[in-house]
């Protein structure tokens, strides 16, 4: 018939005496018993096994927030660029006679592909967001 798992069982165990007498004058320095020194002990260390899993999931979470993190920053950096972008152009457009320079009219269109190009690179990063 299958064990409880809340029952107690006993079990055989095999210790050095060095061990053994380690973990006694521990029990007795906290005033309790051998057996209950032990379990204490192997459970401290599921408990400490977990703990070890779950700071290595904090960091690597952290690693990954100061990824996004950068991240924004940069898309943020980059709304900022073509917004600026966007306005000096309404400004230049907004006076015909500076359009009739040819260097200003390819400035302009240099201007507008790399805002579009920016536009790529930003929806690029928030789909490569959503994948990491």
């Amino acid at each position: 018939m299958p064990r409880k798992p809340g029952e107690t069982v006993q079990i055989n165990l095999r210790l050095k005496e060095a061990l053994r007498r380690r973990l006694e004058r521990e029990a007795k320095k906290r005033g309790v018993s051998l057996n209950f020194e032990m379990t204490s002990r192997i459970e401290q260390s599921f408990e400490m096994e977990s703990l070890r899993a779950q700071e290595a999931v904090t960091a690597d979470m952290h690693v990954a927030w100061s990824r996004f993190g950068q991240l924004l920053h940069g898309l943020a950096s980059q709304g900022d660029l073509r917004r600026a972008a966007e306005m000096l152009i309404a400004e230049v457009e907004a006076m015909p006679e500076c359009l009739e320079r040819e260097g200003v009219q390819k400035a302009v269109a240099t201007v507008k592909q790399v805002t579009n190009l920016l536009d790529r690179e930003a929806a690029l990063a928030i789909r490569r967001m959503g994948h990491v």
